[in-house]
């Protein structure tokens, strides 16, 4: 999930869905994503900070920021 500002200054949220697994107790994967952050007809992003967050099963299990300086793509 993505939180990012928009341009009247608030918080919206985007889910990006990423895989389906079925693992046994105590099996673990290890699985890489890349997400391109380009404005689209439907979302324009905005300069300002932005927060990824890694739901599993509904749980918040990692999150991570990063400041988008150009929003101008």
């Amino acid at each position: 999930m993505i939180h990012h500002p928009n341009v009247r200054g608030k918080v919206s949220s985007k889910v990006f869905k990423w895989a389906t697994l079925d693992l046994a107790s105590m099996a673990e994967s290890v699985l890489t994503k890349r997400r391109k952050i380009e404005t689209a007809s439907t979302r324009k992003y905005t300069a300002g900070p932005h927060q990824v967050e890694l739901q599993v099963a509904g749980s918040v299990v990692a999150a991570t920021s990063f400041e988008l300086l150009d929003s101008s793509m």
